[in-house]
């Protein structure tokens, strides 16, 4: 999918992009040095992909949402 970088606070850091008219902010693993900074007005080919802090116990992941919200964050 196509998506726009409008903002960030620096290499992976919050970064501000924007993907069918719907912003988002991620992790900024797209700026780590200068050749892979995106061009064409920030214009790139983006992947959504998951972490999980390895320290963070299975129990508080599972809590972690006692709203029950869907979606991605």
């Amino acid at each position: 999918m196509k998506a726009k970088l409008l903002s960030t606070e620096g290499k992976y850091l919050e970064a501000l992009i924007e993907i069918g008219g719907a912003e988002y902010c991620v992790m900024d693993e797209l700026t780590p040095d200068v050749e892979s900074i995106p061009k064409d007005e920030g214009v790139f080919e983006f992947e959504f992909a998951n972490m999980l802090d390895e320290e963070e116990s299975w129990e508080s992941i599972f809590q972690g949402n006692p709203e029950k919200k869907k979606g991605i964050n």
